[in-house]
Formats: C-alpha cells, sequence, structure tokens
C-alpha cells in the first residue's frame, strides 16, 4: 500500500477507535475524550497469551489498523468501514480458525 492509503487508514483507526471508546464510558468523561487524550484511556497492553501464544488484543490500534488494511485489500473503501466491519472480519477470522 502507498503512503496516502496508509495516513488514511491511520487516522480512520483513530476515529473508529474514539468512537466507540466514546460508546463505552459515562457522560460525565463524554465530552473530557478526544483524539488527543484517547490512548490513556485505552489498555497499555496490546497483547495477551492465549494457548501459548502470544495474541493481538481486540479494539487496540494496532488491531484497528491491521483490520482495517485487510478489508482495503479485500476492496473495501478506507472511510466506509465501520467498527461493526472489524467485528465481523474478527469473527470470520475466528470461525475459521476454530
Amino acid at each position: 500500500m502507498n503512503r496516502k492509503i496508509i495516513k488514511r487508514i491511520n487516522r480512520h483507526a483513530d476515529f473508529l477507535l474514539l468512537e466507540w471508546l466514546k460508546t463505552l464510558i459515562s457522560d460525565k468523561d463524554y465530552e473530557k475524550v478526544s483524539l488527543k487524550n484517547m490512548y490513556s484511556f485505552l489498555p497499555d497492553v496490546n497483547y495477551f497469551h492465549a494457548n501459548g501464544c502470544l495474541r493481538l488484543s481486540f479494539y487496540s490500534p494496532k488491531w484497528t489498523r491491521k483490520s482495517i488494511k485487510k478489508l482495503v485489500s479485500l476492496g473495501s473503501s478506507v472511510e466506509d468501514i465501520t467498527m461493526k466491519d472489524l467485528e465481523d472480519l474478527a469473527k470470520k477470522k475466528g470461525s475459521v480458525e476454530d
């Protein structure tokens, strides 16, 4: 992928994480969360151990970017991708591995 697409993916990943994070927090903290301080609300650990393997955590910035890249390579437009699309991709991948 070229640099312009990667920049669009990174910006859109931050936007999707911000929207998802705002659905989880209380109403009083809703206005406090922005793109600048969003990472202070997210967990620091991006990986977890499962069955003796190190796995990438869901809803981490890296997981979001990686999933968007997969959908773009399958033909989706970057701006049209929603968190629902990322969740569906994760479910589909999980069912194939099982």
